[in-house]
C-alpha cells in the first residue's frame, strides 16, 4: 500500500512538472518576430507573432500540455493563407516561458488573457479570435468573459476529474479509478487548487462571443462524450466540428484541408463579420 501511494505522488508530480526547452528556430518560409510579454501569472511567456495582411484580425493560438509554440505552427499556417496574423505563444511552464509548476489551466488562463491583451495592442483595432487545444483551450474557457471575437476549443476535457479518469482508464484499466482518485487527492495540496477550479464545461457558459467545439471521433483522452458535454454547455452562436477518425491529435496537422474548410472558415468568418460591425460603427470623417 505505501509502495502504491508512493508511486501515485510520484506520477502526480511528474505530471505538474515543467515542459520548458529552449526552441529551435522558426521556420524560415514561414516569418515570424520573437515576442515576450508578461502574465498575471508572474510568468514572461514567451512567443512568435507572424503578421498577416492588416485589418483582418489576429489569432491566439494556445497548444497543449507538455509541448510549446511550435505545435501551433500547422494552424497559424493555414490561418496566414487567408491573410489573418497570428500569435503563437508558449504557456506558462511550456518552451521557453517561466513558470515552476503546471496547474492544468488554472494559472494558465491569465495566459490567456495576457496573450489576448499583446494582441489587441499590436493590432489595435483589428478584430480577435482565440483558439486552444487541449490544455490551451480549457485555460481559455477558464479564461472567460473574455472580450475577442471568437473562440475555438479543440479536444477540451470537460473538468479534471474526466481528464484523469480517461487517462487513467485508458492506461490501466480496472485500476483506473483508483489510480484517478489517488492523483486528484493531491491536486489541492500540491497546488491549492481544487479539482471545482477546473471545470470548463462550467466556465465556457460565461463566453460572450460564437464559439466552436472541436472533437476527435476517436478521442479516449477527451472522449466524444466530453465533446458534447463541452458543446451542450457553450453559448449561442456555436457550432460542432468532428474530425471522426482522429484521436486526441493535432486537428490542422493531421486533417490539414478539413481544418481550413471548418475551423479556419469559421474564424475568418467571425473576424471579418467583427470587422464590418467595426467599421459599422466608427463615425465616418467629415467631408472638407
Amino acid at each position: 500500500m505505501f509502495g502504491a501511494a508512493a508511486a501515485a505522488w510520484h506520477v502526480g508530480g511528474q505530471l505538474l512538472q515543467p515542459h520548458q526547452i529552449t526552441m529551435r528556430p522558426p521556420p524560415e518560409d514561414f516569418a515570424v518576430q520573437s515576442v515576450a510579454f508578461d502574465s498575471e501569472s508572474g510568468d514572461r511567456l514567451a512567443g512568435w507573432f507572424h503578421q498577416g495582411e492588416p485589418g483582418r484580425g489576429v489569432v491566439v493560438l494556445a497548444h497543449g500540455i507538455r509541448t510549446h509554440r511550435g505545435s501551433s505552427l500547422a494552424r497559424a499556417r493555414l490561418f496566414g493563407e487567408h491573410g489573418l496574423s497570428s500569435l503563437l505563444f508558449d504557456l506558462r511552464c511550456h518552451g521557453e516561458s517561466t513558470g515552476e509548476r503546471v496547474t492544468l489551466g488554472w494559472q494558465e488562463r491569465h495566459d490567456i488573457r495576457a496573450a489576448v491583451d499583446w494582441a489587441k495592442h499590436r493590432c489595435t483595432g483589428e478584430p480577435v479570435a482565440v483558439v486552444g487545444y487541449s490544455l490551451g483551450g480549457a485555460a481559455a474557457a477558464l479564461a472567460a468573459p473574455l472580450e475577442v471575437d471568437a473562440v475555438v476549443l479543440e479536444a477540451v476535457f470537460p473538468t479534471i476529474e474526466a481528464a484523469v479518469g480517461n487517462r487513467t482508464s485508458g492506461k490501466l484499466g480496472i485500476a483506473g479509478p483508483l489510480a484517478s482518485w489517488a492523483l486528484l487527492a493531491q491536486l489541492e495540496p500540491r497546488t491549492g487548487i481544487a479539482p471545482s477550479d477546473l471545470r470548463p464545461v462550467d466556465a465556457v457558459r460565461r463566453l460572450t462571443c460564437p464559439v466552436m467545439v472541436v472533437g476527435g471521433g476517436r478521442d479516449q483522452q477527451t472522449t466524444p462524450a466530453d465533446t458534447r458535454r463541452m458543446f451542450q454547455a457553450a453559448p449561442e452562436p456555436k457550432e460542432l466540428v468532428w474530425f471522426d477518425d482522429l484521436g486526441h491529435r493535432n486537428f490542422a496537422r493531421w486533417a490539414p484541408e478539413k481544418y481550413r474548410r471548418e475551423v479556419v472558415s469559421f474564424v475568418t468568418d467571425c473576424l471579418s463579420r467583427a470587422a464590418a460591425d467595426q467599421d459599422a460603427r466608427t463615425p465616418a470623417e467629415p467631408s472638407r
